[in-house]
């Protein structure tokens, strides 16, 4: 629906938009990730526990939930990577919650290697997570796509190395696109005690629900190919104004907040004097300018 005036901010929680039909059905489930779910299926048993990324900024959208009965009877790390995205008090409202259910939860920001050092051995048996120190101990780590799995492992290894715990070069395949690592692999990130790593690729929850589905587009969990970028423009323009988050109209000098997201796009197109002309019927042109 869209909306000329400026409204109360209840009022854009209400009404039909764009991504409430034209988001709908948003699935991404490739041949590699049955084969991928096939193994994990097969390798968990051996496992002493699981470490499950998710994106910290969507921390119940980015859950691997048809992953979750064979999970349940490990023991388990959640870690809410990127967590520099979200806002302190954001972190602790999902800690408590995430926790109440029994849950032990690490924020990380694996990009520049925060809060690492809570998931090597040593920090997990202080916190009761595993139960012994003097045998070998194998984990899976498990996410779905573009979560910063392969970079965390990375960086997990760099940081088992500077404290003398590994020394060996990195070996996880990271990517800006999700869905780069697609072979099962075991990687060695800590010496004392000796401790491996099983990375997975990123599997997806075969059937997602239309907001779940949006949620992982707009983060990246989805290749963006798959969702019209008008759509998820409208997506965000909706959650913008849902929370009070209006900073757009002073940014794009609009008159006022709007649920209109072709006049959003037109006022960016304005603002960084872009050659598309933003027509309502335009929806390539409307889509080439929310890429940007």
């Amino acid at each position: 629906g869209s909306m000329a005036a400026p409204l109360a901010p209840q009022a854009f929680a209400a009404g039909t938009r764009l991504f409430e039909t034209a988001g709908r059905n948003i699935n991404w489930f490739p041949g590699h990730m049955h084969s991928a779910t096939k193994a994990i299926t097969e390798r968990i048993k051996m496992v002493d526990m699981v470490i499950e990324v998710r994106d910290a900024r969507i921390p119940l959208a980015s859950a691997c939930g048809h992953l979750e009965a064979l999970i349940q009877n490990k023991k388990r790390v959640i870690v809410l990577n990127k967590s520099d995205l979200i806002n302190p008090s954001e972190q602790a409202r999902w800690a408590a919650h995430l926790k109440g259910q029994g849950n032990d939860v690490v924020f990380t920001g694996a990009l520049t290697g925060s809060r690492l050092g809570d998931l090597l051995p040593k920090a997990l048996y202080k916190r009761g997570v595993i139960k012994r120190l003097d045998r070998t101990l194998l984990m899976m780590i498990t996410g779905i796509p573009n979560t910063g799995k392969s970079t965390l492992i990375n960086q997990l290894r760099r940081v088992g190395a500077a404290r003398g715990e590994a020394a060996r070069p990195n070996v996880a395949i990271t990517g800006a696109r999700p869905g780069v690592t697609r072979h099962v692999a075991t990687i060695q990130f800590c010496q004392e005690p000796p401790s491996f790593l099983i990375d997975t690729p990123g599997v997806m929850t075969p059937k997602l629900t239309h907001n779940q589905g949006l949620k992982l587009a707009v983060t990246g969990a989805i290749k963006h190919t798959l969702v019209d970028p008008v759509v998820l423009c409208d997506y965000l323009l909706y959650l913008f104004n849902l929370r009070d988050q209006v900073k757009y109209v002073k940014g794009l000098s609009l008159p006022g907040r709007t649920d209109d997201i072709h006049e959003v796009l037109e006022a960016v197109c304005k603002k960084n004097n872009f050659k598309a002309t933003l027509v309502k019927d335009n929806m390539q042109a409307a889509g080439d300018a929310g890429e940007r």
